[in-house]
């Protein structure tokens, strides 16, 4: 990162440092899963949990802002046609970062993870 502040204006939106979490514990990560709270089972790939309005909001924010975001920082390789993410070139500038709020729940808002 270039600087703290867009680290932080990154890591504000809940979408984004899901994303971004998911990516720390694996190469490939579904776009639908991003969206899934974590006690809820996995969709098919590909497909979202439900069609709720709620989801649709979510659904649209990700595909319009937050992962275009993330793109144009080349933290992730987004494949639009297989809504699937990947590891950016400049990843590996964040992920210590990832790894120290991932591995201190308790220092945190609950919410933060």
């Amino acid at each position: 990162m270039d600087d703290t502040a867009t680290l932080f204006e990154i890591l504000s939106a809940d979408l984004r440092r899901r994303l971004l979490f998911l990516l720390c514990d694996s190469p490939e990560v579904d776009v639908p899963d991003a969206l899934r709270p974590r006690s809820q089972a996995a969709p098919p790939p590909g497909q979202f949990a439900t069609g709720s309005e709620q989801d649709d909001t979510l659904r649209i924010q990700l595909h319009h802002v937050h992962l275009p975001k993330l793109a144009d920082q080349e933290l992730i390789e987004w494949d639009r046609d297989s809504q699937t993410v990947t590891r950016g070139s400049r990843f590996d500038e964040i992920e210590p970062v990832l790894r120290l709020l991932a591995d201190n729940p308790e220092r945190f808002p609950d919410d933060l993870l």
